[in-house]
């Protein structure tokens, strides 16, 4: 039995690895990183460096439990539950966007404070 075997251009390689995530992940990924990067832009919580400056889980954590507690819609109102929760997942796709970017916030034993913030925020909405 013959096999035959071929070596994909790495164009198209490429273009397959990208298929695999859906195109509204890849919108609502961008959204969030465009609302992280407004929050953190805000003349209140002036962090003027780059996310990709960010090289510590302590540095990360600190300002994602901020970020979850504070970020709010332009009308002023906290965004519902179910999207901070979707802010927090589609954040760890930042390594698709940030090429040193190898974090990931679901990772409870890495990020405990985030999840604790995560938590009571998600309780406080709750009342």
């Amino acid at each position: 039995m013959l096999f035959q075997y071929k070596i994909m251009e790495t164009k198209k390689l490429l273009k397959v690895q990208e298929s695999c995530v859906p195109q509204s992940t890849v919108k609502c990924i961008k959204k969030w990183v465009n609302i992280l990067n407004s929050w953190r832009n805000h003349e209140y919580v002036g962090y003027t460096y780059k996310l990709k400056s960010l090289s510590s889980n302590q540095q990360i954590e600190k300002e994602m439990c901020e970020f979850i507690y504070g970020v709010r819609t332009k009308s002023g109102e906290r965004y519902s539950r179910a999207l901070l929760k979707n802010a927090v997942a589609l954040i760890c796709h930042l390594k698709d966007t940030i090429s040193q970017w190898n974090y990931n916030p679901l990772d409870k034993n890495n990020f405990p404070k985030l999840h604790a913030t995560l938590d009571g925020t998600l309780k406080e909405m709750k009342n």
